[in-house]
């Protein structure tokens, strides 16, 4: 069974980059632009893997993380963004990104017990 990746990011190019390069190493992706969509979709359906971005604007992370944990407490966050994060996180990839760094990435956490 395909590894399920769910992604939210406010930048469509983001979106449509990470889309594009982890469907094609045969994960399911889906995407989000915005947090609220990003909740509706993690409620609809669990994944394995949720890519982040850590500036969404209308919740904080915090708040989104703290809702992540009651609909999937399981899941494991990599977390996006321009700029280094606040709070500590476990996994965490700086924009802009290198595919191939994404790539590895992705596989080392997914890998990760």
């Amino acid at each position: 069974m395909k590894e399920k990746i769910l992604v939210v990011d406010d930048e469509p190019l983001i979106l449509n980059t990470i889309n594009r390069t982890l469907i094609r190493k045969g994960y399911q992706v889906r995407t989000t632009p915005d947090a609220q969509s990003f909740l509706d979709e993690l409620e609809r359906e669990t994944a394995d893997l949720l890519i982040m971005d850590i500036n969404l604007g209308e919740l904080s992370s915090q708040t989104l993380v703290d809702r992540i944990k009651e609909l999937a407490p399981n899941a494991k966050i990599l977390f996006i963004s321009g700029g280094t994060p606040e709070a500590n996180v476990d996994y965490f990839l700086e924009k802009p990104f290198d595919i191939d760094d994404l790539r590895l990435k992705v596989r080392n956490i997914l890998d990760s017990e």
